[in-house]
């Protein structure tokens, strides 16, 4: 529990310190900068003053790479009250590598291997969990995951994955070495469909109203 909180706290950090995956998943929002958190801040405990009134059921955020899993898990875990943990950093501390050079030197099956242990073995109590994007190919950790939160599937069409995360190949993903990214696509999101207890669409929103729908579907 001392490692996912460490975690936790440094991915916080280097997300409000940088900016970078806001400003990526959620383009409309503009630039983040510094003095931009008092407004976030604000807005979030907005959002929390309305989901404080239910008890939160603990959810794990899926879909594709540039979805906003990670953002929007950050202000979701706030608004909700609860710690937050991307599944990505606990492998890369489990394995000592990053993602990349997993793929690269031991393949995609060897990414998915450790995931799916990391997934097993991770203690989802009061927290909100970004999984990586091939966590759905493992039936024994989504039906573990399944058992005790909420799996949300964050919906965003082919188009806009290409626009957001731009050069896949370089961002650790877990796929066969001649599968394009329309196959990947189409593969994945059969996958999260099937699992998913509440899909929201991520195209054309905020942070901030992703999380609000979330919230809504949760209270419902």
């Amino acid at each position: 529990r001392d490692i996912i909180t460490l975690l936790s706290q440094q991915f916080v950090h280097l997300a409000c310190v940088s900016g970078v995956l806001a400003h990526e998943c959620f383009p409309q929002c503009g630039a983040v900068r510094q003095d931009d958190y008092h407004h976030i801040d604000r807005t979030i405990n907005h959002s929390a003053g309305k989901v404080h009134t239910m008890q939160s059921p603990l959810s794990n955020i899926v879909g594709m790479p540039g979805s906003g899993k990670n953002t929007v898990g950050i202000v979701l875990a706030k608004a909700a009250a609860l710690a937050f943990v991307d599944t990505d950093l606990l492998i890369q501390s489990h394995s000592g590598e990053s993602l990349q050079n997993i793929v690269d030197g031991y393949g995609y099956e060897a990414l998915r291997r450790v995931e799916e242990q990391v997934l097993c073995d991770l203690d989802v109590t009061g927290h909100v969990i970004a999984t990586g994007g091939s966590a759905v190919y493992s039936e024994r950790a989504m039906q573990q995951l399944k058992s005790n939160s909420v799996i949300v599937f964050l919906d965003i069409s082919l188009a806009t994955v290409r626009h957001r995360i731009g050069d896949f190949s370089l961002r650790g993903i877990s796929k066969h070495p001649d599968q394009t990214l329309d196959d990947l696509f189409a593969e994945r999101r059969v996958l999260y469909t099937r699992y998913a207890d509440l899909i929201v669409l991520g195209a054309n929103k905020t942070q901030d109203q992703v999380c609000e729908e979330i919230l809504r579907g949760l209270a419902s």
